[in-house]
C-alpha cells in the first residue's frame, strides 16, 4: 500500500485510530491494512474486465480422477467424529454420512432446505409428534477393516444414536439425558424403518440430523463399540475414505474416493489431500506455486496482492459472512458483567464498522472498484445464519435497542459510572495464543480490548492453552469463570435459527451462556427468554416463527447476554482454475461446511497442471 494512501486513510479516521493505539492494536491494524494493494498503478490492474470469476456450475463437463490439495494449520489429535473439534469439523464431511444432509445452493448459498442422505425419505404425523425416516439399501462402509466395506444397518444407526446421546455435542435433546431434551424414543420398527417420538414439536429437527459438524450425529459403524479406536481411524460411509497408510501425524492425511459410495456420479475426485503446514507464509508461498490448489485461509489484505503475483490465480466474490466469534462473559457470583449496564457499555465500546473494514479489507475492495457488503451481527444470530433471520441492528426495524451496538464511548462510560465503575473496569482475558482457530485469533483479540480499553475498561491477559479453552474451563464453563473469553464452539445443535437459539441462549440448552436475569450469578437464566424460545421451538408457521424470533433479538439486545464480534462482509476467496464447480454449490450457516468434496473436479488442461 502506497504512503499517500496510507496517509489518507489515517486522516478519516483519526478518532478511530485513537481507539486502536490505546489498546495496542494500532500497530497490528496498521499492518493489516498497510498489507493491501492500492495505489493507481494497483487500481487500473485491478479495474480491467475479468479480475473476478463467476462461480460456474460446470459438472456437465466434470471429469473423474486428481487430487485436490488443501492445507491445515494444525494436526487433528482426536478423530472421533463425537468429538468437538474445529478442525475436524472439516473433515467429517469426507468421510461420514448423516441421516439427512442441507441441501447446498446452486449458484448461492444454502436456504436450510433438508436433503436425503442415508434416510432416502421422511414423513411426519399429523401432530408433528413422530417421525418416520426410511434408510436406503445402497450405503456401504468403508473397505477398511474392520468393516471391510459391509453394508449400513439400522443397528449401526441405533448404536450411532446410542452414542450420541452417551457423548455427542446433542445429548440433551434427548429427554433420557435431560429433562428438558424433546426427543423421547428413536427405535427401528423394521429393519429399514427408523420411527423418532417427540415430547413436544421441535422444529429444527431435521436440520440437527444434518448438521455437518462435529458432535452430531454421523453414522458410525457398530464396530466403533469394539475392535475400532474412533480416536485413530475415521471409518464411516462417506465419499472418500481415510486409510490408516494415508494419514501421518503432524505430515498430512490423503483421502481416496470410496470406490462403492453410493452415489455413482460423485465425488469425481480421485483424492483430496491436506498437508498440515502451521506457518501462515509458507501455506501462502505453496499456494501461489500452485502446490495447494485452495487456500481458505488467506486473510483479506493478502488477496489483492495474491491475485496480481499470480495473475492466473481465479478471484470469487464469495457471500457475505461472519468471523462468528462470542465475547462471552463471567458470570460468577460478584461478576461485574452480571451487571447488563456493563455488558452494554463493552458492546458500545466497539467499532464495529472499523472492525469489519480491517478484518475484510472492505475500504480497499472499493478503492479498486469491488463491491462489497457488509453487516452487524444481532445479539444473538451472525449475520450468515440461513438467509432471512438475522435482523439487522442497522436497518430500521430494529427498534431502539439498536443503540446498544452503535460507537458510543461517551455512553459507555456514563453505563460503567452508572455501576459503580466511574474508574473504569478491570477484568481478566482468557484466551490462548496458538493457531487452532486460524492465525489471526489472537490480533483481533486485540483489537476488541484496544476498543473498549477508550470506555474504561482494561484487559489484564491470561493465556491459556487451547485444551484447557475447549474445555468446562472456559468454552463450555457456562459463565463459570472470571472475566471474559472469546469463543467459537462449541457447535450448534442446529443451523436453524431456532436450534441456535435454543443452543446459547436458554438456560438448558447445550452451551448455554450462564447468565440470569437479576444479576446475582446463579446461572439460572432468563425465565421470558426462556418461555420466547420454546415458543419459537414449537412453531411449525415460518411468518410466525420469524415474528418470535425477531422479538428475542430485540429483547437480547436489550440485554447484552454476549457481544458477537462485531459483523462481517461479502469478500472473496482464490483458487487456482483447474478447481471446477469452485463454490458453484455452498453450504449456509455458520459452521455450514461447502461441499466441496463431491462437487468440485480438477480440470486437467488448465492450471496449475497438476491434477495427481
Amino acid at each position: 500500500m502506497s504512503t499517500n494512501y496510507w496517509s489518507t486513510t489515517m486522516s478519516s479516521r483519526a478518532s478511530r485510530r485513537r481507539v486502536l493505539a490505546a489498546g495496542g492494536a494500532f500497530t497490528a491494524a496498521t499492518a493489516i491494512l498497510a498489507a493491501c494493494g492500492g495505489d493507481s498503478e494497483d487500481s487500473q490492474e485491478a479495474e480491467q474486465p475479468g479480475l473476478v470469476r463467476a462461480a460456474e456450475d460446470t459438472s456437465k463437463q466434470a471429469k473423474k480422477g486428481g487430487t485436490y490439495v488443501r492445507s491445515l494449520a494444525a494436526d487433528i489429535a482426536n478423530l472421533d467424529p463425537y468429538i468437538p473439534g474445529a478442525v475436524l469439523t472439516g473433515i467429517v464431511p469426507f468421510t461420514h454420512n448423516r441421516l439427512v444432509a442441507l441441501k447446498p445452493g446452486p449458484l448461492g448459498p444454502a436456504d436450510g432446505t433438508i436433503a436425503p442422505d442415508l434416510a432416502e425419505s421422511w414423513e411426519w404425523s399429523g401432530d408433528a409428534l413422530q417421525l418416520t425416516m426410511k434408510l436406503r439399501q445402497d450405503a456401504r462402509f468403508h473397505p477398511i477393516a474392520p468393516v471391510n466395506g459391509r453394508a449400513v444397518t439400522m443397528d449401526d444407526v441405533l448404536f450411532s444414536i446410542n452414542r450420541q446421546m452417551s457423548t455427542g455435542a446433542q445429548r440433551f435433546q434427548f429427554n433420557s439425558v435431560s429433562p428438558s431434551g424433546l426427543i423421547l424414543s428413536a427405535t427401528a420398527t423394521d429393519p429399514r424403518t427408523l420411527l423418532i417420538k417427540l415430547k413436544a414439536p421441535m422444529v429444527y429437527l431435521l436440520n440437527m440430523l444434518a448438521t455437518p459438524t462435529t458432535g452430531h450425529l454421523h453414522i458410525l459403524p457398530k464396530e466403533a463399540e469394539s475392535g475400532l479406536d474412533l480416536r485413530r481411524q475415521l471409518v464411516g460411509s462417506g465419499p472418500f475414505m481415510l486409510r490408516p497408510e494415508d494419514y501421518t501425524p503432524s505430515v498430512g492425511f490423503t483421502f481416496k474416493r470410496h470406490p462403492e459410495y453410493h452415489d455413482k456420479e460423485r465425488p469425481y475426485l480421485d483424492a483430496v489431500q491436506y498437508p498440515i503446514i502451521p506457518e501462515y507464509a509458507a501455506t501462502l508461498a505453496q499456494f501461489k506455486t500452485g502446490a495447494v490448489h485452495h487456500y481458505n485461509a488467506i486473510r483479506a489484505e493478502d488477496m489483492l496482492p495474491t491475485k496480481k503475483d499470480q495473475p492466473l490465480i481465479s478471484m470469487y466474490q464469495t457471500d457475505m459472512a461472519d468471523i462468528s466469534y462470542i465475547v462471552c462473559f463471567g458470570h460468577q457470583p460478584g461478576s461485574i458483567f452480571n451487571d447488563e449496564r456493563v455488558r452494554k457499555a463493552f458492546s458500545m465500546g466497539i467499532d464495529r464498522d472499523l472492525f469489519i473494514d480491517v478484518n475484510y479489507n472492505v475500504e480497499a475492495f472499493r478503492k479498486e472498484g469491488l463491491p462489497i457488503d457488509t453487516g452487524w451481527s444481532s445479539s444473538t444470530f451472525p449475520i450468515d445464519i440461513f438467509k432471512g433471520w438475522w435482523l439487522d441492528p442497522r436497518g430500521q426495524d430494529f427498534g431502539p435497542n439498536a443503540s446498544f451496538f452503535k460507537l458510543d464511548i461517551a455512553e459507555a462510560k456514563k453505563l460503567l459510572a452508572a455501576a459503580g465503575l466511574a474508574n473504569g473496569a478491570t477484568f481478566s482475558s482468557n484466551h490462548f495464543t496458538t493457531n487452532e482457530l486460524g492465525p489471526d485469533y489472537t490480533r483481533r483479540i486485540d483489537m476488541i480490548e484496544g476498543m473498549v480499553a477508550q470506555a474504561g475498561f482494561k484487559a489484564e491477559k491470561n493465556i491459556i492453552s487451547y485444551t484447557d479453552y475447549g474445555s468446562a474451563k472456559y468454552r463450555d464453563a457456562k459463565g463459570q469463570f472470571e472475566g471474559v473469553t472469546y469463543r467459537r464452539g462449541p457447535q450448534p445443535v442446529s443451523l436453524d435459527a431456532a436450534g441456535w437459539l435454543s443452543y446459547h441462549f436458554h438456560s438448558q440448552g447445550d452451551a448455554f451462556l450462564g447468565f440470569d436475569a437479576a444479576g446475582k450469578g446463579d446461572y439460572s437464566g432468563d425465565p421470558a427468554l426462556d418461555s420466547q424460545i420454546d415458543k419459537v421451538i414449537g412453531e411449525l408457521d415460518d411468518k410466525k416463527r420469524l415474528a418470535l424470533t425477531n422479538e428475542i433479538q430485540r429483547y437480547v439486545a436489550g440485554k447484552m447476554y454476549s457481544v458477537r464480534w462485531a459483523g462481517g462482509a461479502s469478500s472473496f476467496s482464490l483458487a487456482w482454475p483447474a478447481v471446477q464447480n469452485f463454490l458453484a454449490f455452498r453450504g449456509g450457516g455458520v459452521f455450514g461446511v461447502p461441499p466441496f468434496n463431491v462437487n468440485e473436479w480438477l480440470d486437467p488442461t488448465q492450471a496449475p497442471l497438476k491434477t495427481s
